[in-house]
């Protein structure tokens, strides 16, 4: 078994059940921040469990990786109990502007998700500021066209989203996307080797400029642990 890794203390994962996505809460200082709400029916407990992981603090902001229902079947309640924005990655901003339930796969799938509004959105590439910490929207299309990760280099941390799960990956619809998903989950690679290759330079540049390399610890995501052991369980998924 692989042991977990620790993360920072401004970053709190709540890990939760069928059919619940996990839910990451960041201490802002003042207020704080959660990625991705749960599903619908767990609402409730999401707001329960949000609540106490808050610790009295306001919550300002709701960001979405994706816009399955089990990742933000919780935003409705939680803007609705503390006001907190919304930010979303913006494939599909149009089809919740009017609340197409069909171009959200929402009525095809017989899921629930209560109505909410965006304020914001999160294009890939772009940076945002979680728990003190500099986030970078990372394009992830495989299981959701529109998917992004969210990737902090300084302390090495993925939030894979449904990219990259313990024990493989979200399930992939190719009927349904518009692009080949199993190519696009194969994309992920190259990020990563792009991100190790990276790393490795700034190691030798360490070396050249005469000091000791800083030590990088491995890069993790948050289920928690390290991306090499998730992403090996991925590759074998896919049989690559």
């Amino acid at each position: 078994m692989t042991a977990a890794l620790a993360l920072p203390p401004a970053v709190t994962v709540l890990e939760r059940g069928w059919l619940s996505s996990n839910n990451i809460v960041f201490d802002d200082g003042d207020c704080a921040s959660i990625v991705d709400t749960g599903y619908g029916s767990h609402a409730q407990q999401t707001l329960q469990l949000v609540r106490a992981a808050l610790a009295g603090k306001p919550l300002t902001r709701i960001v979405n990786t994706h816009l399955h229902s089990d990742h933000v079947g919780g935003n409705a309640v939680l803007q609705a109990e503390f006001g907190a924005s919304i930010t979303i990655p913006p494939g599909n901003a149009d089809a919740v502007e009017r609340w197409d339930d069909d171009a959200l796969s929402y009525a095809s799938t017989g899921q629930i998700c209560e109505r909410f509004r965006f304020d914001a959105l999160l294009a890939p590439g772009s940076f945002l500021e979680l728990g003190g910490l500099s986030w970078q929207a990372v394009a992830a299309p495989g299981h959701d066209a529109h998917m992004v990760m969210l990737y902090n280099e300084d302390e090495r941390i993925l939030i894979s989203a449904d990219a990259l799960w313990e024990h493989g990956f979200g399930a992939i619809f190719p009927e349904g996307e518009d692009e080949f998903g199993f190519a696009d989950e194969l994309s992920f690679e190259r990020w990563f080797a792009h991100e190790q290759s990276h790393a490795e330079q700034n190691q030798r540049a360490d070396r050249c400029g005469g000091d000791e390399p800083a030590t990088r610890s491995p890069m993790r995501a948050a289920v928690v642990l390290p991306v090499e052991v998730a992403f090996a369980r991925s590759r074998m998924e896919l049989g690559a």
